[in-house]
């Protein structure tokens, strides 16, 4: 399977409306005069020598037919048609269209000539197809429009995002948008990683959103800091930070509880209270790296049990076990469902670090 971009702006009256019916198409409508043999050879033939030599030879029937100006083409006048050859069932095409928007098919034949085309095709547009002796292509029915269309083959398509016939091109990264600028009718996409970009592309169902982008990207740079750095980074001080950023009217770290021995477990690191809200939040703050266990999830449940009169005013009391571990083990997870406490991993916690900072950048880009 290749990759190709193509466009369809030439005689966009006739081409757009037979690309939104499944048919892809180019210029080159002179060359259906050419003897059957040299448009079998165009429409057959994916090899690119052999499709410039018929064109070539096309030229060369004119020539000995006495018509004026058909000297042999060079490869650059010959190329948009040579890679349209190309094209064969289960390629992937890019289609850039106007205003912004661009299309991604899926090839489903090989090239034909627009005689092929059915006449259901054509419905409500003005051409028609002729194929005689004297007549051989789309001809306009309106006259004003001229006499032929010049639009010569076609190759039958399917859209991938038929949910999204016209993708918006912020749906693309930079590299893809940059491609789609190119000048000529068409090219093949050799690069991989573009074409890596394109199958990611017919699979997302949103904008790229860039404060994801850089979020995400940011993220992970925290949270190798903080394990990288144990000795410099103080986890605790971190989730201070945050509480204060997100807007907590007093954040201090509680004395441990007494009750039911000294050597009881209770504990909360980090006491957030949020007056206006009449909420409080109590973490438990774990620096580890795989997994944290159900100690970390024991240990804030006992310091709500022995801290019982602080918990009886009329605020909202919420638990917190947060770690810089990757995940929660299954009983850590288990007394956290049934103590409702909730388990925020290393990736989610640098995540909300992030986003203290950067959670309006998307308003930078609002019209």
């Amino acid at each position: 399977m290749s990759y190709w971009l193509h466009r369809i702006s030439y005689k966009w009256e006739i081409s757009k409306p037979l690309f939104d019916r499944g048919y892809l198409t180019i210029g080159w409508g002179y060359m259906l005069w050419a003897s059957d043999d040299v448009v079998r050879k165009v429409t057959g033939n994916a090899d690119r020598n052999a499709v410039h030599e018929a064109i070539n030879a096309c030229h060369k029937e004119y020539r000995e037919k006495g018509e004026k100006g058909w000297d042999a083409m060079s490869r650059y006048k010959t190329r948009s048609l040579e890679i349209f050859a190309q094209f064969r069932p289960d390629d992937t095409v890019v289609v850039p269209l106007y205003g912004g928007v661009f299309s991604v098919v899926r090839v489903k034949s090989s090239p034909k000539p627009v005689t092929a085309l059915p006449e259901s095709a054509l419905k409500d547009l003005p051409v028609e197809i002729k194929n005689n002796e004297d007549e051989k292509g789309l001809y306009y029915t309106d006259e004003r429009r001229g006499d032929e269309s010049d639009v010569g083959f076609y190759v039958e398509v399917e859209k991938i995002r038929p949910d999204i016939p016209d993708i918006p091109r912020s749906y693309a990264i930079s590299d893809l948008q940059s491609r789609m600028k190119i000048r000529q009718t068409n090219a093949e996409i050799y690069d991989e990683n573009l074409q890596k970009e394109i199958r990611e592309v017919v699979e997302r169902y949103a904008p790229i959103d860039i404060h994801d982008v850089i979020a995400e990207g940011t993220a992970k740079i925290i949270l190798e800091a903080i394990r990288k750095y144990p000795a410099a980074v103080d986890v605790e001080k971190l989730v201070k930070w945050y509480m204060r950023k997100a807007g907590a009217s007093k954040v201090y770290k509680p004395c441990k509880p007494k009750g039911n021995g000294e050597d009881n477990d209770a504990d909360a690191d980090v006491i957030a209270e949020f007056d206006p809200l009449g909420v409080n939040i109590y973490i438990q703050v774990k620096k580890h790296e795989d997994k944290t266990g159900s100690k970390a999830v024991n240990q804030i449940t006992q310091y709500k049990e022995l801290s019982g009169e602080n918990f009886a005013d009329d605020r909202t009391h919420i638990l917190w076990v947060l770690s810089t571990a990757d995940s929660f083990d299954d009983e850590a997870k288990r007394l956290a469902q049934e103590n409702s406490v909730r388990l925020i991993n290393g990736e989610e916690f640098a995540r909300m670090l992030v986003d203290a900072g950067i959670s309006d950048i998307n308003t930078a880009f609002k019209k």
